[in-house]
C-alpha cells in the first residue's frame, strides 16, 4: 500500500511476506471489506450501461461519461456524481495497465472545487473486465487545472446542478 494525492491506493494482491500465499489477518480482512464495499458501490453505479451519458469534451484520447441517475445533491450547488473515463489506448498506473477508470466525485460549484470519493481502474473499457487498482476514502478538495479532464467534468456537473 502507498499513499498518493491524499487517497489510499491498493493493489489486489495480498500475500504473507516470503510465502507467496494469501494472508488473512484482521487488517487484510478489514481491507477486503473495504474492497467489497467499494466494488459494490461502483458496480451499482455501473449496473445499467444505458444510464451512462457521454460528456462532450475536446479530448481525442479519452471519452468522458456521467451517470445522472445516481446523482446526489449534498448542499447548495453541491452534487456527487459517478463518472467513467474510457481510453482509446491502454494506460499505465503504478505498473498496471488499464483501459478505463470509474469513480465518484463531489463537486462544490460555488467554490469551483471537487473531492474524489472512490476510484477504480479496469482492464477493459467502460469499467468492464478485471479491476486492477482501487482507492478508497475521501480525498482533499482541489480546483481543476484549465483545459484538463477535471475541468471538463466540473463544468458539466456545475452546468446542471
Amino acid at each position: 500500500m502507498s499513499s498518493r494525492d491524499g487517497g489510499r491506493f491498493h493493489s489486489l494482491a495480498l500475500s504473507c511476506p516470503g510465502s507467496g500465499f494469501p494472508c488473512l489477518t484482521f487488517h487484510s480482512i478489514s481491507i477486503m471489506k473495504k474492497i467489497l464495499l467499494s466494488v459494490a458501490l461502483l458496480a451499482a453505479a455501473a449496473s445499467a450501461h444505458a444510464e451512462w451519458q457521454r460528456i462532450e469534451a475536446p479530448f481525442t484520447d479519452v471519452t468522458l461519461y456521467v451517470n445522472h441517475e445516481t446523482a446526489k445533491k449534498t448542499g447548495e450547488r453541491r452534487v456527487v456524481l459517478f463518472h467513467i473515463l474510457d481510453y482509446k489506448s491502454p494506460q499505465d498506473r503504478d505498473g498496471r495497465e488499464f483501459r478505463s477508470e470509474m469513480f465518484s466525485r463531489e463537486y462544490d460549484c460555488i467554490k469551483q472545487s471537487f473531492s474524489q470519493k472512490g476510484h477504480t481502474w479496469h482492464k477493459g473499457q467502460m469499467g468492464a473486465d478485471k479491476m486492477v487498482l482501487f482507492s478508497e476514502g475521501s480525498w482533499y478538495w482541489a480546483q481543476p487545472e484549465a483545459g484538463s479532464v477535471d475541468e471538463a467534468l466540473m463544468k458539466h456537473a456545475c452546468s446542471l446542478y
